[in-house]
Formats: structure tokens, sequence, C-alpha cells
């Protein structure tokens, strides 16, 4: 009982060191993960605004929908999930520090194969994250560490607490933010992400070990006109899922973000 309380205490201890305080601006909008696919395909539509006068306040909302392949080499063979995100950032006036809070509903659609059918059920995921960055610009290259903490809370279709009912899971990124013309209309974006989980087992009320869990790397265009106040962004996606026998996912991703609609 002893060591088992000291486990947890560590845990809550590392979620809290980590849960300190996403969202970039004239950054992509990061394709949700799909699991094991041979292909995936990621669209998005956010809205992208400013709440203050001193710009310091930010609001990014988005609806995002994924399809994958898995027997197959079609993106759009198979309906995966849609997310429903909100995230909150706030930039300091005093330095370049971000920091944001953010919630997400996501629904997902699980596939069984057997030989002559296909099963589904679905997944239901509650979320929430903190998230800290610092840009460092140097000319046209501007580059973005980010530590992000998320607290993951699964449902089944009928809000039955499946196997696996909770997570925490710790994701640091580094981002490359390339300009390729002076009014920044044009950019290149690219980011190498990894993730590191520990799961609660409801049947057995029990915790995994705290471990990495995959990576994830991303290259982007990105094109903001500025007689328009939208974001084009279309890119691709390597999602590098396991340890001892790694296998990648490959997706297709693109996103529209309408930024400052209301002023």
């Amino acid at each position: 009982m002893i060591d088992y309380k000291t486990n947890i205490f560590s845990k809550l201890t590392l979620l809290i060191l980590f849960l300190v305080i996403d969202r970039n601006t004239n950054a992509q909008i990061s394709p949700t993960g799909v699991g094991d696919a041979q292909i995936a395909e990621w669209s998005a539509l956010g809205i992208q605004q400013k709440l203050n006068s001193a710009k310091t306040w930010e609001s990014m909302t988005y609806v995002g929908w994924a399809n994958k392949s898995i027997r197959n080499y079609n993106p759009l063979d198979r309906k995966d999930s849609w997310v429903l995100n909100e995230a909150i950032t706030h930039k300091m006036k005093v330095n370049n520090w971000r920091y944001a809070l953010s919630f997400i509903y996501k629904h997902k659609t699980k596939y069984s194969y057997t030989d002559d059918n296909i099963n589904q059920s679905v997944k239901q995921e509650f979320r929430t994250y903190g998230s800290v960055n610092y840009p460092f610009k140097l000319n046209y290259l501007t580059i973005v560490p980010t530590f992000r903490q998320e607290v993951r809370r699964f449902y089944t279709s009928d809000f039955d607490l499946p196997t696996e009912d909770l997570e925490f899971r710790t994701r640091f990124r580094l981002q490359f933010i390339f300009n390729l013309d002076k009014q920044n209309e044009h950019r290149i974006i690219g980011s190498s992400e990894q993730l590191f989980t520990f799961d609660h087992d409801h049947k057995n009320e029990d915790w995994s070990k705290y471990s990495y869990n995959e990576s994830r790397f991303m290259l982007y265009y990105s094109y903001s006109p500025s007689t328009i106040p939208i974001q084009l962004d279309l890119g691709y996606k390597n999602d590098l899922l396991g340890t001892i026998h790694p296998h990648s996912a490959n997706y297709i991703a693109f996103d529209v973000i309408i930024k400052n609609p209301f002023f």
C-alpha cells in the first residue's frame, strides 16, 4: 500500500510540474492522432480571435475531421474521428512567453476486423491541457519549444468506462517556422514532437508506468495573404508509434484559419 501511494504521489507531482501553463500564432492546426493506419487525412476549420486591444489574449476555436485507411492506401476509406477544440492563449508583455489552456472533445470510431466482418465501436474523449512556449526569433527563422501536459478522460458511446479510462500525457515539441518573404505571407513550418504517457486501468484499478509512447514529425506550407484575414495550411505528418516494433502512420493535412472575424 505504501508503494502504491508513493507511486501515485510521484505521478501527480510530475503532472503538477508539467501542468504549467500551445497555440502558436501563425501555426497550423495539428492533426489529431488516428492510431494504426496506412495513410490518414486531416482537415480543419478554425477561428483565431484577438480578445483585447493589446493583443495579449487570444482565442483559437476549431473543428477538425480525420479519415484513414488500414488495409489500402485510400485516405478517405473510413471515418476515424472529429474534434472540437477551444484554446485561450496569453502572451506576457514583459517577454515572449506564451501560455495556454485548452479543452477538447473527440469522437472516435474504432474498428475491429474478422474474416468476414468489420465491427465498429465509439470512443469518446474529453481532454484538457496546459502548455507553455517561448519563441526564439532569428531573422526569418522562429524556433518555438513547447511543453504541454494533457489529462484525457475516455468513455464509450453510452458513457460507460472503458478498460483504460484516464490518461496523463506529456508532450514536448520543437517547432521551426521559416518565413519565405518579408511580408510573412509564405512560411514553411516543421516540427518534431515526443509524447510520454501513463494510464489508469479501470478494470484492475492500476496505473501503468510513465513511458515514451510516440513521436510526431510534421512539415507544412502556410500561406497568409495580407489582403484577406485567413491562413491556409497544407502539410504532411508522420506519426511514429510504439517502441519495440515501431511503425508509422502517414497523414496528409489541410486547414483553413479565419483571423479576427469579430473585430
